[in-house]
């Protein structure tokens, strides 16, 4: 019924939704402790679990696609993961250095000197997870 490339399509837009809500389903069951910069609010009560009940059942219909459709699973690796995820840290980081921060307005001169080495520092750990992630693991890590 699907050509090679309809069912590709099919396939990675139904992986990145089981992505999702598998994402979702551990944010209700577990959710995370605020970090450095954010700050976690919870659902209101009984919300997560009407959440989780309609997204078990877009699992299921997900299920039904994926059998109907004799879609694959394919091979997830965590370090291309990771990789792809410093990859956007890094460029991220890139954006807030002094000399880009002047499209948002005037730029303090002092500001080159106090933030552009954390962020240097902070891209070149991000560079260096990335090719570590990528490897494996087999570099030596800092």
């Amino acid at each position: 019924m699907l050509n090679p490339y309809q069912k590709n399509a099919l396939e990675v837009r139904m992986m990145l939704l089981e992505a999702s809500l598998r994402s979702a389903i551990t944010l209700i069951q577990d959710p995370p402790e605020g970090g450095l910069l954010t700050r976690v609010r919870p659902l209101p009560t009984g919300a997560g679990s009407r959440l989780e009940r309609l997204f078990m059942a877009m699992l299921e219909e997900l299920a039904a696609i994926v059998r109907e459709f004799d879609l694959r699973p394919r091979d997830e690796e965590v370090g291309r993961l990771i990789s792809a995820d410093m990859a956007g840290a890094w460029s991220d980081m890139q954006e807030v250095l002094s000399g880009r921060l002047k499209r948002y307005g005037n730029v303090d001169p002092r500001l080159s000197s106090q933030l552009d080495p954390h962020l240097q520092r902070l891209i070149r750990m991000a560079l260096e997870a990335g090719d570590l992630a990528r490897e494996g693991g087999r570099s030596e890590a800092m």
